[in-house]
């Protein structure tokens, strides 16, 4: 991720209270992100997030079509990575 993607998304967490942001003593390109009370309990809610959807998934899915879903979503990734430059998309870890 680069500066000017992470940048404006940090501008927006901080807008709405998640996070601060403070500049280093040490050195002025650098910038320390805190998360606020509020946004140490926006993670723990989004932490949730994954299990409930693989527990939702375990009723609605057979093992065999959660394997077929899982590949179909890989090559769409793979997809969206090529469109988008990435060189190698084995190297991004899913």
């Amino acid at each position: 991720m680069t500066s000017g993607t992470l940048t404006p998304l940090l501008k927006k967490l901080e807008l709405k209270g998640f996070l601060k942001r403070k500049r280093s003593r040490n050195d002025e390109r650098v910038v320390m992100v805190i998360l606020t009370e509020e946004g140490h309990n926006i993670r723990a809610e989004a932490i949730e997030v994954p299990k409930l959807l693989v527990a939702k998934s375990k009723e609605v899915f057979s093992v065999h079509e959660a394997a077929e879903l899982r590949a179909l979503l890989n090559k769409l990734l793979d997809a969206i990575d090529a469109a988008h430059g990435v060189v190698n998309p084995e190297d991004i870890k899913r």
